[in-house]
């Protein structure tokens, strides 16, 4: 027999959460001045292609046991309260190229021909590593998750992992060697290395503008997390290895955005992808009081971290 569906629940298993979260993110950025141009419409819909991308690896993998779209909704009310994804730059680069590249990655899923995936998978982490160091040591994470999780790491998939991490950055020489400067690749490569391992000038502790969001992706990482660890056994074996993922990624991410504080806007913006999976895991399958507590504040939290976004932009 059912038990009582609570309102964590029913916004889960809405047909309408993600549209009403995809209207919400339009209004928001246009609520908080950013102006209609090429620049903010291309970082909007890269936003919403990372919602897509999010959809289609939810769809697929059937990650969450109830037909449910509140990962990629979540994704968008946290896109829409960080200022720094309002235009065409690295943070939102970054979160594209992580949910294509972990969306390929799941896919592997006990399968070690899954070549062409996995080079596909780290395709998307050389891409990003472009404009964000950070992607390079994520790769050898991914390697950890092929071989452990997914039960798919073999020699071609290694050697497959190097060459799609490598590609873009042949492709990049091989233009600049047409138009005759291959040199701007290294330094443009030394010098995005250098500005991310000098510490001078900078704070451990997060700007007052990235503190709110860092604080709210916290609290929603730690719920999701120690819900999985709590309930990893109601799912099966499959989708219990998908989550694990994400909860590795995560941690993964809190860390490095306590260790390179030159990249944490492109951080903060990969948690949101990383994390909201984990919060939709968890109020799709929570029933009672607690849940529907942690809904509103959650829901007062996100609304606190816009407020003080309005500010910074």
């Amino acid at each position: 027999m059912m038990g009582r569906r609570w309102l964590q629940n029913k916004v889960a298993e809405s047909r309408l959460t993600l549209p009403v979260s995809v209207a919400l993110f339009i209004v928001v950025r246009l609520f908080q001045g950013v102006g209609v141009s090429f620049t903010a419409a291309a970082a909007a819909l890269l936003c919403l292609c990372t919602a897509a991308v999010m959809l289609e690896t939810n769809v697929a993998l059937q990650i969450l046991r109830v037909r449910s779209r509140l990962g990629e909704s979540l994704w968008l009310l946290l896109a829409a309260a960080m200022p720094f994804l309002y235009g065409l730059g690295a943070p939102a680069v970054c979160a594209f190229c992580l949910a294509a590249g972990m969306g390929l990655l799941l896919c592997c899923y006990q399968n070690r021909n899954a070549v062409l995936l996995v080079f596909h998978s780290f395709l998307f982490l050389g891409a990003g590593s472009l404009l964000s160091p950070v992607m390079v040591p994520l790769a050898l994470l991914f390697y950890f998750c092929l071989a452990f999780l997914m039960r798919a790491f073999s020699w071609k998939g290694l050697w497959a992992g190097i060459v799609g991490l490598l590609t873009p950055y042949w492709c990049w020489v091989a233009w600049e060697a047409c138009v005759g400067d291959v040199m701007r690749v290294a330094d443009h490569v030394l010098a995005l290395w250098l500005w991310v391992l000098d510490w001078d000038g900078l704070s451990l502790l997060p700007a007052v503008r990235l503190l709110p969001v860092w604080c709210l992706l916290v609290f929603f990482g730690l719920t999701g997390i120690i819900h999985y660890m709590r309930k990893r056994y109601d799912d099966k074996i499959r989708t219990r290895m998908m989550l694990y993922v994400y909860v590795c990624v995560t941690v993964f991410l809190h860390v490095a955005f306590l260790l390179l504080p030159g990249q944490r806007m492109e951080l903060l913006a990969m948690m949101a992808v990383s994390t909201s999976p984990l919060m939709a895991h968890y109020w799709a399958m929570t029933r009672g009081r607690v849940g529907w507590i942690v809904l509103m504040v959650s829901l007062v939290g996100w609304l606190a971290v816009l407020a003080l976004a309005s500010l910074a932009v």
